[in-house]
């Protein structure tokens, strides 16, 4: 009888911490959730580190000896928007020690670039072959050019978005935790 008892608290005592663990882990995933729609509802225009306003040049050549040639070669003002996108935080980037939560933010990235198609400016050459095979074919130098311009997006240097990182961290780390005190959060991001 005696034996039955402790067994009985045994596996009342095994359930008992079973039910902390499922609680404890179930708990941490919540935040980690809660956590990520905060970020995420987090206003773009906030996520905007810096704006850059930069020349957009692009060229081909595509010509050949026995067609002649097919050069182009254009420019436009265009403007960058270099930011963090939350949308690449994720639950791997989220640590959780009860209410105390840290963040780790991905590197910057260009959020948008935009043209100014008022400031393009293009030349165009062409043999008359060219521009023969160009008519047949429904090619056009000009769009292509103009696509050129539009995909092409500005390179940046690892120290550059290092400093706008740290600088955007910061920025967050001061301004950010007020969306969290609502769900009893404190936050900080690294």
């Amino acid at each position: 009888m005696r034996i039955l008892k402790i067994l009985a608290l045994i596996l009342v005592l095994g359930g008992l911490i079973a039910l902390a663990v499922y609680v404890a882990r179930h708990t941490e995933r919540a935040v980690r959730t809660l956590a990520i729609e905060v970020l995420r509802s987090i206003p773009r225009a906030f996520l905007v580190l810096e704006v850059q306003r930069e020349i957009a040049v692009a060229t081909m050549d595509d010509g050949n000896f026995v067609f002649g040639p097919r050069v182009g070669h254009a420019t436009a003002s265009r403007k960058t928007y270099l930011g963090v996108d939350m949308e690449k935080v994720g639950p791997g980037d989220i640590e959780v020690n009860g209410r105390q939560v840290q963040v780790r933010l991905p590197d910057p990235s260009a959020l948008d670039s935009s043209l100014d198609y008022g400031s393009v400016r293009l030349f165009a050459k062409r043999s008359g072959f060219m521009l023969l095979r160009d008519l047949a074919s429904g090619r056009s130098i000009e769009r292509e050019l103009l696509d050129l311009l539009s995909t092409t997006t500005p390179e940046y240097t690892t120290e550059d978005l290092r400093a706008q990182r740290q600088s955007f961290v910061d920025r967050l780390n001061r301004g950010a935790g007020e969306l969290f005190k609502a769900k009893r959060l404190s936050v900080t991001f690294k």
